[in-house]
């Protein structure tokens, strides 16, 4: 799973903790929608030898803290292994010991940290339409 740090955005968060149990829902639900085109990104990035795998990468949990942070994960985790573990092993490289007997053998390492790359692509997408999103939700709140 990918996780994004939401560095400048201390302001408009403040004022979500200052709004209570409104200001967790505005947070979780923007947050959800600013991942969304994050998610797009990372499976446009996703090898593309991986079968149904990158079709499979996915919004996971978001979860607040007692400090008011939030996190959200996004990518494999245990709902979506079995169809996704391509790209885990993708990401790592990983020593294939050949199962045909033309088959490559040795370490592959093509696509190593590519979830990564496209983890890094994704955050300004994520981080300008959270700030968005937040801003909205606080106009109609506070109007």
């Amino acid at each position: 799973m990918a996780y994004v740090a939401a560095d400048g955005l201390e302001d408009l968060f403040k004022t979500l903790d200052e709004l209570g149990q409104v200001g967790n829902r505005i947070g979780v639900s923007s947050l959800r929608k600013a991942m969304k085109p994050g998610l797009e990104i990372i499976k446009k990035d996703a090898p593309h030898d991986t079968y149904e795998g990158r079709d499979n990468l996915k919004i996971g949990t978001i979860k607040r803290y007692k400090n008011g942070g939030l996190q959200g994960a996004m990518g494999i985790d245990s709902t979506n292994w079995e169809q996704c573990k391509q790209l885990w092993y993708q990401h790592w490289g990983y020593n294939n010991y050949g199962g045909r007997p033309k088959a490559f053998r040795g370490r592959v390492e093509n696509h190593v940290g590519w979830f990564d790359k496209a983890s890094d692509n994704a955050k300004d997408t994520i981080l300008n339409i959270l700030e968005d999103e937040v801003g909205k939700a606080l106009d109609k709140v506070l109007k």
